[in-house]
């Protein structure tokens, strides 16, 4: 099948995989539209930048409040403790996903290009806390898997190797 991948560093892809975070954000565009509607794999990467879970309490203090008391940090998981648990895997594929459509940046604001020089702008409702831009890929479908499927990973939109796909494969396969 050939199945594609894209590494995300943690813990955003700990969000992605529990479906909390669907919108995946790029620098520039870099997947190409037949890629859309297929499932593709998302690789955390080997290391986790702690740095990000304080934007993410700043984001979503809904899902994760940090305290700081004196030296010592300690953070709380309200609720969706999964995606926390998610978000310490590395090195693995940890989910699979459908892209469904892309948006860019106009103006300030998510749009999407009509194809002819025009702009729609667009709200992501409560995902728009997530789109930072100026390249936005909207998910859908995310299938987090249960076994963190170990994997080396690449830049750009990547193919998994044989044996991992079909690891990956026989888990999304396996009743819930």
């Amino acid at each position: 099948m050939a199945m594609r991948a894209l590494t995300l560093t943690q813990p955003w892809a700990g969000l992605v995989a529990s479906g909390i975070k669907l919108v995946e954000n790029r620098p520039r565009p870099m997947i190409k539209r037949e890629d859309f509607g297929k499932p593709f794999a998302i690789h955390a990467s080997r290391e986790i930048d702690e740095s990000v879970y304080d934007r993410i309490a700043e984001i979503a203090p809904d899902i994760l409040k940090i305290e700081r008391r004196g030296e010592s940090t300690i953070r709380t998981v309200p609720c969706f403790r999964d995606w926390y648990r998610f978000s310490r895997d590395t090195s693995a594929v940890i989910a699979v996903a459908t892209i469904s459509d892309v948006v860019t940046t106009h103006n300030g604001w998510p749009a999407h290009d009509l194809g002819d020089g025009r702009k729609l702008t667009v709200t992501l409702g409560d995902q728009g806390r997530w789109y930072f831009g100026p390249v936005g890929y909207l998910l859908r479908d995310v299938h987090a898997l249960a076994d963190p499927v170990p994997c080396r990973g690449w830049q750009g939109f990547w193919t998994l190797p044989d044996d991992i796909e079909a690891r990956v494969l026989d888990q999304l396969k396996e009743p819930a």
